[in-house]
């Protein structure tokens, strides 16, 4: 960690993130708070969900990860950019109900 000063890491509570030997490499690092369960701030988790929906069967591994190649190219950088940009609202939206 000490080659990327400033470094800051986003888990979501999950029980394998929380474990101690998790916690314990994490330790010297920043981590965020972040709520439990919440796959809707997370915009890899919305690239998985558009990925999950546009994947085909595949015959074998060599076959799925070109599947998962050719979709992953094929999400318009927009669609990225715009999970990116609603971002600030989404944790606005999630975090106003505990501020009050």
């Amino acid at each position: 960690m000490s080659r990327h000063p400033g470094l800051i890491f986003q888990q979501d509570n999950a029980r394998l993130h929380t474990a101690h030997i998790s916690t314990a490499c994490l330790s010297a690092c920043r981590v965020l708070p972040w709520p439990a369960r919440s796959r809707d701030l997370s915009p890899i988790e919305h690239v998985w969900s558009i990925m999950g929906r546009a994947l085909q069967p595949a015959r074998d591994v060599d076959n799925l990860m070109g599947h998962l190649d050719r979709i992953s190219h094929d999400i318009p950088l927009e669609d990225i950019r715009n999970l990116y940009q609603s971002m600030p609202s989404r944790i606005t939206y999630k975090v106003s109900p505990s501020i009050s």
